[in-house]
């Protein structure tokens, strides 16, 4: 659910976050530190949020659960879940052995090596094969203005 949906507005402006109700009322200032909009909640007003028992409980797989915990392994999920760290979450009783997740596979690819030989013979004619860069951003600009360099090299000339 948005931010939006529950009826709030969040204004970022004068080096802090104003957040407020739709009828003007603030909820929140956060200031500006270091980059960042840190927001101190006092201890006992989240410790009164994660007791709250009238908090919806949903079954999820161990891959769900991983994919919703910032794919961390799925055993540790499972383990924060028996522990209760989790709030709201149980595990389903259809989990199974987690399948791949394909999100932490392609994070994990890696290229093939360039090859120093010339696998296919050389073009026969001007414009035949043609190999582009591109090359930027660059921290200082050309005196037009742009920021990326761009070269085409013909394979035949």
């Amino acid at each position: 659910m948005g931010v939006t949906a529950v009826g709030v507005a969040v204004v970022f402006q004068n080096n802090e976050c104003r957040i407020s109700r739709s009828d003007g009322t603030c909820i929140a200032k956060i200031p500006l530190a270091d980059g960042l909009y840190w927001l101190h909640i006092p201890r006992e007003e989240t410790a009164a949020a994660a007791d709250d028992t009238d908090t919806p409980v949903r079954a999820v797989t161990r891959l769900e659960l991983h994919r919703e915990l910032g794919h961390i392994a799925p055993d540790a999920a499972r383990d924060m879940v028996a522990q209760g760290a989790v709030k709201g979450l149980v595990l389903s009783d259809a989990d199974g052995p987690v399948e791949d997740c394909e999100a932490c596979a392609a994070g994990k690819m890696t290229r093939k090596p360039i090859s120093t030989e010339r696998v296919w013979p050389r073009a026969t004619e001007v414009g035949g094969e043609v190999h582009a860069d591109v090359w930027g951003p660059s921290p200082v600009a050309t005196p037009g203005g742009c920021h990326y360099y761009s070269m085409f090299t013909d394979d035949y000339s």
